[in-house]
This record gives structure tokens, C-alpha cells and sequence, in this order.
């Protein structure tokens, strides 16, 4: 966010309440959270904030517990008071989410976990067939770090987070609306019109000309394979393979 437009959010913040009644989307950094909240919005005209953690700033302060979620939410409360919000899902963050907000529905984008790695370390520019990462050399967002250093090996770091982030999940709850990447590229203006009306809302506004924008930069364009190598591929599905059973995900090597 621009200074100019952070200056705006706080000074707003001093007249606007947060939406505890908002529809809550969650999912892992590049599963297709982007996408999905911009054209859920555009096809029911309401209101969204994305990306807030790295956005607004400061998020850190609730992740080290420095301060509740709900304190951050009364000081950007002009952010939170869209219809739609995007929320991270970190342990303690989730569970602050769900006993602040009265959820009634919430989305859940979920993507092939090799395919969503992948796609973080092509936005950071990682290669995926590194023995180890030099953590040194790294210029990136300190959100995006911490993804990468949660254990020594950056690849497991990552699969634990997916796997952290998608077994907090029960996806046959009924507040559950699933969101499912690859469902939505198989036919995405249908797809989009479901999630809409599982959601419960209507889908009032056309949005042919939204479909196919860019919204995240594109990731590489190579295979698993190829892009991790045999050994780290190996390595990542063992560990995912649990989890990524739940969503329907399968890996033919395991």
C-alpha cells in the first residue's frame, strides 16, 4: 500500500466500524486467493480487501502475539469493514478470526500442493532443486521469509505451511465453501457463478472482461519434475501426501 493510501485507511479508520458479519476467504499465499476474491467480487458488486498482512503492515506484531487480532482490526478497522475480506491462517490468527467475526460462510482456495510451491518460489525467484537455500542472499518481504525459514529446509518449511494451513480445515462443514484451483480454470466464469451461489449471494454482474487478467505475476511454466528435481519432488510428497489426500490430491511416485 502507497503511503498516501495508508494515510487514507487510518484517517478513515477514525469513522468506519469493521464488518464482523464479512464473508472470510482463506488459503495459501498462491493457491489462487487473488483471483478468486477480485472475481467474486466483481460478479456480486461487493466490497473486498486482500492481502491485508502485507498491505497494511505491521502484521508481524500480531503473529509474534504482541498484540490480539482484534486490536489490529480496531486500528485498521476501515480495511475490515469490506464484505469480503482475505484472512491468513496462521494458527493462533484463525482461531483469533473465527471468535471475532460471526462466520456464516467462508471461502477456502485450495490448489495442488506441488503446483502452489512452485508458484511461491517462481514469485521469489527461488529455484525448487536447491539442496539448501542461502538465506543470506535473500531480498524479500520478511512474511515471505518466514515462510521459507520456519524449519532449516526451505522446501519442507513450505510444505509445512500448506500442510499447516489445510488441516485446520474441515472441508465437509457446511460453512465451507471450497475453491478449488483447478476447478476454476476448467471452465472459470461457471465456476466462479457457483462459488457465488453456494456462498449464498447473487450473481448480479457480468465478468467476461475480468476473467482473463493477470492478477498475480505468472509462475514457471515447467513440471514438477523438472522444476524440483527428482529428489526434492520426492521429499515434498511424502510430506504433503496426508493433507493433500484430504483435498483429493495424489502423487503417482509416492
Amino acid at each position: 500500500m502507497k503511503k498516501s493510501e495508508y494515510i487514507a485507511t487510518r484517517a478513515l479508520s477514525l469513522f468506519t466500524k469493521p464488518n464482523k458479519n464479512a464473508i472470510l476467504l482463506f488459503g495459501l499465499n498462491k493457491s489462487g486467493t487473488t483471483v478468486a476474491i477480485n472475481l467474486i467480487s466483481k460478479r456480486t458488486g461487493l466490497t473486498f480487501f486482500d492481502d491485508f498482512p502485507y498491505h497494511l503492515g505491521n502484521f508481524d506484531k500480531v503473529l509474534n502475539k504482541e498484540i490480539s487480532l482484534t486490536q489490529y482490526i480496531d486500528k485498521y478497522s476501515h480495511a475490515f469493514s469490506k464484505d469480503i475480506i482475505r484472512f491468513p491462517t496462521q494458527q493462533h490468527v484463525l482461531i483469533q478470526a473465527r471468535e471475532y467475526f460471526n462466520i456464516t460462510k467462508y471461502i477456502l482456495v485450495v490448489r495442488n500442493p506441488l503446483d502452489n510451491i512452485k508458484s511461491i518460489l517462481s514469485r521469489l525467484k527461488i529455484p525448487g532443486n536447491l539442496k539448501t537455500l542461502n538465506k543470506s542472499k535473500l531480498d524479500i518481504h520478511p512474511l515471505w521469509l518466514r515462510m521459507l525459514t520456519q524449519d532449516e529446509n526451505y522446501l519442507v518449511s513450505l510444505a509445512n505451511c500448506w500442510l499447516q494451513t489445510y488441516s485446520q480445515f474441515d472441508i465437509s462443514d457446511e460453512k465451507c465453501v471450497l475453491f478449488r484451483y483447478e476447478n476454476f480454470m476448467e471452465d472459470k466464469i461457471k465456476y466462479v457463478t457457483k462459488i457465488v451461489e453456494d456462498l449464498d449471494l447473487t450473481p448480479s454482474y457480468p465478468i467476461d472482461q475480468f476473467i482473463n487478467i493477470q492478477y498475480q505475476p505468472k509462475g514457471s511454466h515447467s513440471n514438477n519434475l523438472e522444476f524440483f528435481g527428482k529428489d526434492n519432488k520426492r521429499k515434498l510428497e511424502s510430506i504433503l501426501l496426508p493433507i493433500a489426500c484430504k483435498y483429493g490430491y495424489t502423487f503417482e511416485n509416492v
